[in-house]
């Protein structure tokens, strides 16, 4: 991160620090690779949405680029938040958001959403819709919190599909419409990152009691065209 004062001098170069958790490939070693973009804070500093890469060596064996568990990738999605003359710390994984290109923060500064190019193509069949999480929206102190290593829980990261075999199972879907939803971890899918609340849990029941009121009865509706991230899907019922 370059800081670029009013004459056009590099002032100031903070780099994010490596990291290393035993809840993302056993404790495996991760530096800074790539940011994809960074943006003001309201209040003062800034976040930067990032890719860190593994430092370790990769094994030569099943599994060693990754596995059915988003934590056991040697490519990760993070997003620093740090103020200009602070020395940035080191921040979770965000696991199954494969190429972060875009990020957004809601002006009071509390949240944080994230669009993942990369999943635009994961369909569970030839032909058939993405599966996996294509935005995700949390409390900025949860994708920021170094405490935390890698946990698709809904909070610090999308909730994931329940995987069996190889295969990507749709789940149960409390609305009923026979295929599961991604509620992007928090509030329904579409709904302003200002107007959710994070589940505690990714089970149905949590997640479904985060939501806001959308509509009361009959079918899932499309959300309205005020509201964003604007993807393709649904809004959940109560």
């Amino acid at each position: 991160m370059l800081t670029v004062d009013a004459s056009g001098t590099v002032t100031q170069r903070l780099t994010p620090p490596k990291f290393a958790s035993q809840e993302a490939r056993g404790g495996q070693t991760f530096s800074a690779a790539v940011a994809w973009r960074t943006v003001s804070v309201p209040g003062g500093g800034y976040a930067m949405v990032h890719q860190r890469g593994l430092v370790d060596e990769v094994p030569a064996q099943n599994g060693g680029y990754g596995s059915f568990n988003p934590c056991d990738a040697i490519v990760q999605t993070a997003v620093m938040v740090a103020t200009a003359d602070a020395m940035p710390k080191s921040v979770p994984a965000i696991p199954g958001m494969v190429l972060p290109v875009d990020i957004a923060i809601s002006p009071d500064g509390k949240r944080v959403a994230l669009i993942a190019a990369g999943n635009a193509t994961n369909a569970g069949s030839p032909g058939g819709a993405p599966v996996l999480p294509r935005v995700f929206a949390a409390d900025i102190t949860d994708v920021s919190d170094p405490s935390v290593g890698c946990r698709n829980d809904g909070r610090h990261g999308p909730c994931q599909p329940n995987i069996f075999n190889g295969s990507i199972d749709a789940g149960t879907d409390p609305v009923g419409t026979g295929t599961i939803s991604f509620d992007a971890g928090a509030g329904a899918p579409n709904t302003p990152v200002t107007s959710a609340t994070a589940p505690t849990s990714c089970s149905m029941t949590s997640r479904s009691a985060a939501l806001p009121a959308t509509t009361a009865t009959g079918s899932p509706t499309t959300c309205p065209p005020t509201s964003a991230p604007t993807e393709r899907f649904k809004c959940r019922r109560c």
